[in-house]
């Protein structure tokens, strides 16, 4: 203890509190408890946790949801539970017939065409009524209409006015989905920061560099929801179309499964498409929101930087400058309007 006395003094006197804190604990605690707790802390914690930490969640609950599937079919014994292995014997065997991929192609072709409409019309429209008050009175009441109008009802409408076709098909999944698009995107469009569209007046970006720089990079959050929701919604949506009116398709098949009671087929094909859209998700959907949440810490981080500095990156400042650029703006065209 006599040893220790001067440093705990030493340390008393630093300036640091948060130093002084470390370097004093560090002499009051002896090396060997500090080396017997970091060993206790590393190894209150099994391996086996540790390597679960590491992995991914998504195929740990897709093996639990197999094997309970597996379980519930070796209890029940039924044909209205078929098993993984009957569900897959069946997937295979349309596999090799090739009625898999012709129906699955007929319907992930009007998935896709119906996804691309909604999400173009409703990402135009959604932005319109998000940056003009005027337009969003009048299309408003439309909007309410539209998400209150039941999808089965629409189907069955255009089916009665444009026929079985497919043009009715296709239009009846765009007009359930667009709505919900016009909402996020409205939303999004109000909830812009104007500090970034005070730099692009700054600097006279144009309208394709502030809507490529500035508007959709913020707009991305909303753009990614309205994304995985529309796809999630779409493909049930087409799938009642093809049952009601359609004579191909995963709806189709799964209709003439019904009829059959046929479990199994329902399953495979149900499958089937689920991990299409699943593969979606992981590929291109998931990278893109991981670049919009890289891009959003950027643009905090910058924005951090810009007003810690409020001599020269300040909204003030910001202001102040675009009201100079418009008086020189304002001097320069009178100055060119006065005859010589």
């Amino acid at each position: 203890m006599k040893t220790s006395e001067p440093l705990i003094r030493r340390c008393r006197s630093l300036e640091s509190p948060i130093s002084t804190a470390n370097s004093c604990s560090s002499v009051s605690n002896p090396p060997g408890d500090l080396t017997m707790a970091g060993a206790a802390s590393a190894g209150s914690r099994p391996r086996v946790f540790r390597l679960l930490a590491m992995l991914s969640p998504q195929p740990l609950v897709l093996l639990l949801i197999l094997l309970l599937w597996q379980l519930l079919s070796m209890l029940l014994q039924q044909r209205l539970l078929p098993s993984p292995e009957q569900v897959a014997a069946t997937l295979w065997q349309h596999f090799q017939s090739g009625e898999l991929l012709y129906h699955l192609g007929a319907t992930l072709a009007r998935v896709g065409v119906s996804f691309t409409l909604s999400m173009l019309l409703g990402v135009v429209i959604g932005i319109a009524m998000g940056r003009s008050w005027q337009l969003n009175r009048w299309l408003d009441p439309l909007l309410v209409l539209l998400l209150n109008l039941p999808a089965l009802v629409t189907i069955i409408l255009l089916y009665i006015w444009l026929g079985m076709s497919e043009l009715a098909a296709v239009l009846a999944v765009v007009i359930n989905k667009v709505p919900n698009v016009v909402v996020a995107l409205r939303e999004g469009t109000r909830s812009l920061d104007p500090h970034y569209q005070e730099l692009a007046s700054i600097y006279r970006l144009s309208r394709w560099t502030r809507l490529r720089d500035v508007l959709l990079p913020q707009l991305a959050p909303y753009l990614l929801i309205s994304a995985r929701t529309g796809l999630a919604l779409i493909w049930k949506i087409v799938l009642v179309v093809e049952l009601l009116g359609r004579s191909e398709g995963v709806g189709f098949q799964l209709h003439l499964a019904f009829q059959m009671f046929d479990v199994a087929a329902i399953l495979a094909y149900s499958l089937a498409f689920i991990a299409i859209v699943q593969a979606i998700e992981w590929l291109v959907l998931q990278p893109l929101e991981q670049r919009q949440r890289k891009w959003r810490r950027q643009s905090q981080t910058y924005r951090h930087q810009a007003e810690s500095q409020p001599g020269t990156h300040s909204k003030q400042h910001l202001a102040d400058s675009l009201s100079k650029e418009r008086q020189s703006d304002s001097q320069l065209n009178k100055k060119q309007a006065t005859p010589l």
